[in-house]
C-alpha cells in the first residue's frame, strides 16, 4: 500500500482496504497506518509559531 500521499493526522483503517477473495476479520475501525507528529516536533512547531507573532 502506498502511503506517500497520506498527510499529517491522517490514517488508513481496515475498512479502507479492499481485496478480492480475502476476508479481513479485524474490525473495520482498526487503524493500519497513521501519520502523527512527535511531542517534541509539536512543541518545536508551537514555539516557532509563537516566536513568529
Amino acid at each position: 500500500m502506498d502511503v506517500t500521499k497520506l498527510g499529517l493526522g491522517k490514517s488508513i483503517f481496515v475498512g479502507d482496504l479492499q481485496y478480492d477473495n480475502i476476508a479481513i476479520l479485524t474490525p473495520a475501525s482498526t487503524a493500519i497506518c497513521a501519520v502523527k507528529m512527535t511531542r517534541a516536533a509539536r512543541g518545536a512547531a508551537a514555539s516557532e509559531a509563537a516566536a513568529a507573532k
